[in-house]
């Protein structure tokens, strides 16, 4: 289907005398804005003014950017020279220690952050170079509310290891965080989990004295008297 697109062009207002003329018996010519035209109706320069014989199928109007019409192609609205939406931006993009934009905002307790990036796509169970997850991050740090946002993400790792075999449970348990501690528990947690070295979260807590994890741990539905047996390998002189 052949369509046109006119330009801007001047309608002589009832004058049909030869250009050239008696300038005073010439009325000014009215600007009409641009029209997009349906096929077979093709403008006349010097029709007299009045209904057009064409049928306009959209006034243009004044035209401030390039029209991408005569292709078939649509315009689209044009961003703003130098802004990135987040869904333009990669989300799992890495800096050179493998650390992701959702690791960062884990560490810090960002947690707005936090869900907007899973909301987009930021990838829960990425890796840095020492195999830490932005759960193992959070979860050093004792970020509860970020903790739980990230358990609540689809196909969360909870026994994701590090490269030192340490998972989310173990490195929350070394660093003390008692609130982490049970709510990875809470959510299925294995408190037989060990890392490279056998030592099980009940062990590390025990070797740094952390009494509340140990209760804790010897409360959670899978402690068992083997696992008490394992507060021994790790004397600890209680505070």
């Amino acid at each position: 289907m052949k369509r046109s697109l006119s330009t801007a062009f001047y309608h002589p207002n009832n004058n049909t005398e030869i250009p050239g003329g008696d300038a005073k018996k010439d009325p000014a010519p009215k600007r009409v804005a641009p029209t997009m035209l349906v096929r077979d109706s093709t403008p006349d320069p010097i029709a007299a003014a009045g209904i057009s014989p064409a049928t306009p199928i959209q006034a243009l109007g004044p035209i401030s950017q390039p029209l991408l019409l005569s292709m078939g192609q649509a315009s689209e609205p044009q961003q703003a020279p130098g802004s990135t939406s987040i869904q333009d931006a990669d989300v799992n993009l890495a800096d050179k220690n493998g650390q992701t934009r959702l690791m960062l905002a884990a560490q810090d307790g960002d947690l707005p952050v936090v869900q907007i990036l899973l909301s987009n796509g930021a990838a829960t169970n990425a890796i840095d170079h020492k195999g830490q997850t932005p759960l193992m991050y959070a979860a050093t740090q004792g970020h509860l509310t970020t903790v739980q946002a990230l358990l609540n993400a689809p196909r969360i790792d909870i026994h994701a290891k590090a490269l030192n075999g340490a998972t989310a449970l173990i490195v929350a348990t070394d660093n003390g965080k008692d609130d982490v501690v049970q709510a990875l528990i809470d959510h299925g947690a294995d408190v037989y989990i060990t890392e490279y070295e056998d030592r099980t979260p009940l062990i590390w807590a025990a070797e740094k004295c952390h009494l509340p994890i140990v209760e804790t741990l010897l409360s959670a539905p899978r402690s068992t008297s083997m696992q008490k047996e394992a507060t021994k390998k790790r004397p600890c002189t209680w505070q």
